[in-house]
């Protein structure tokens, strides 16, 4: 038996294991939405909990300059929220990044890195690795991309900070193996200049029968 975390308990976890996740407060009532987001700083990003594919039912505004554009996306949410997470939206960004780690049987953990964001099927840009992976290994990887160089100061655009996403595969494979859970999947991980941080996070775990 599985059970897959809510996002905003997910990200909980990711953050004690010293994985970047944006500033966040969790509200069951939209009426709470503006405090969460004045006290977090905008621009802020809304969720709707409670929808399994969130972007496809448009219960995901990114980059809220103020209150007026935050209770324009309140209105716009579907009907059957169940809360919502607003989170400081991440701004420094070059590339996103899909990551994850997950029990393959008989094989053992496969650390997964690839093109990330609404488009990754699209791409399918990625490469594998089973754990346990160091730093060098997920550098090496992150170089077998063909989309590597969009990380690496493609035409003039600055570089990505490499180390920080390697820091962050490592981590999280380090976390999941032996801990419970069974996959883990960080798509997108905004990867900027400075720092990489997973702004959206999947985290299914085994439950005892």
């Amino acid at each position: 038996h599985t059970v897959l975390l809510d996002e905003a308990t997910a990200k909980a976890r990711l953050r004690g294991a010293g994985i970047a996740v944006p500033d966040g407060r969790l509200v069951r009532s939209a009426d709470d939405v503006p405090d969460a987001a004045a006290a977090i700083g905008y621009p802020v990003t809304l969720k709707a909990l409670g929808l399994a594919h969130k972007s496809e039912a448009g219960a995901v505004k990114v980059g809220l300059a103020d209150h007026d554009a935050l209770t324009a996306a309140l209105t716009a949410m579907p009907a059957s929220a169940v809360g919502y997470l607003v989170e400081a939206t991440v701004t420094d960004v070059v590339a996103e990044v899909l990551v994850a780690v997950r029990r393959d049987h008989p094989v053992g953990w496969l650390v997964t890195l690839g093109h990330g964001g609404v488009a990754t099927e699209v791409w399918n840009d990625v490469t594998h690795l089973l754990a346990p992976v160091t730093h060098a290994d997920v550098v090496g990887m992150i170089g077998r991309l063909r989309s590597a160089p969009l990380l690496h100061g493609f035409r003039g655009r600055p570089p990505a900070d490499v180390d920080a996403l390697a820091d962050l595969v490592v981590r999280l494979a380090d976390h999941v193996v032996g801990s419970g859970v069974v996959e883990a999947e960080l798509n997108p991980v905004l990867v900027g200049r400075h720092g990489a941080v997973a702004v959206d996070a999947l985290l299914t775990l085994e439950t005892q029968p």
